[in-house]
């Protein structure tokens, strides 16, 4: 009896990063309009109230997970760069803000219409799990096609990989909870909580400020140059444009000239990079379950992007 019960503490324990397992009919997804399978959720910015306890059990997840990355990746340093300069971070700010679950049902029901909403996968989602369930097999894709005779094989090196990285656990940078930042200004930690204010729709400088703050917290500064941290900003407007376009619907900034941005990475690099980012942020949104690699939405933005490239 005692052993049953220390197994269960134990599965107790750890986190699932599979949070939905409710059975789904792909062909009927591939039909649906719904937002949760676009992957454009661009104007849900709804921060989650709950609290989240430090807890031994937290520590443990990282530690498994920072195992993961480096027997999944033995030789690449640019990931195990990732699990020691930002994993621990993003765990602690990310772990309990809703991703796509929960709120956003609410949020749908007020757009769309509750008698318009479907609810066969409506498990909830942290942020930190939607980024993670996205970077990781993003990772191996890339990986994958440096080996082929792609546009990735030509311009993704060393310094892109990492942009790539921090530029899509940055693409959902309104969705953070700005409290737990100690450096974010209070007119941020307030407009994220106004229903009536959107931080996507504030301007440039103000996308700015605010990356500025995730980066340091986060750690993304010493991912990107761990010998000169402080060379990230000459990228700033690099890894927006990235955030920027990990979703095509909306909210999207692939005009530069039209919006201010003044990246100094190449344009065809830049939406090569892009690319790589709209392909994650897919795969963290549409998959739920392995048939769900054959959704519509994402074999077609992949096939468009293999033969572009």
């Amino acid at each position: 009896m005692a052993s049953k019960r220390k197994k269960s503490e134990e599965q107790v324990q750890q986190l699932s990063l599979d949070e939905a397992n409710n059975e789904i009919d792909s062909e009927e997804l591939d039909k649906s309009d719904n937002e949760w399978t676009s992957g454009d959720d661009s104007d849900f910015e709804i921060t989650s109230n709950r609290t989240v306890e430090t807890k031994p059990s937290e520590l443990l997840t990282l530690k498994l997970l920072q195992r993961a990355i480096t027997t999944e990746n033995p030789d690449d340093i640019i990931m195990q760069d990732f699990s020691q300069y930002v994993l621990p971070n993003l765990l602690r700010v990310a772990i309990g803000v809703t991703a796509k679950g929960g709120k956003f049902f609410d949020y749908l029901d007020q757009k769309k219409g509750k008698e318009n909403v479907r609810r066969d996968n409506a498990g909830d989602q942290s942020l930190n799990t939607h980024l993670l369930n996205g970077l990781l097999p993003a990772n191996l894709i890339e990986r994958r096609l440096k080996k082929l005779n792609t546009t990735v094989k030509r311009v993704i090196h060393e310094k892109e990989r990492r942009l790539l990285i921090a530029g899509f656990i940055l693409h959902d940078f309104e969705k953070f909870d700005y409290r737990l930042f100690s450096k974010m200004p209070e007119v941020y930690k307030a407009i994220a909580l106004d229903r009536e204010q959107k931080i996507r729709e504030l301007p440039l400088a103000a996308h700015r400020e605010i990356i500025d703050v995730i980066v340091r917290e986060l750690n993304i500064d010493k991912f990107i140059s761990p010998d000169e941290p402080e060379t990230w900003q000459e990228y700033r407007d690099d890894l927006l444009f990235i955030a920027y376009n990990a979703q095509r619907r909306s909210d999207t900034n692939l005009n530069l000239s039209k919006h201010g941005l003044q990246p100094i990475l190449d344009d065809y690099v830049l939406v090569c990079l892009a690319d790589l980012t709209c392909i994650a942020d897919l795969l963290a949104s549409v998959i739920k379950h392995p048939q769900d690699a054959e959704h519509r939405t994402l074999m077609v933005f992949c096939i468009i992007s293999v033969m572009d490239n």
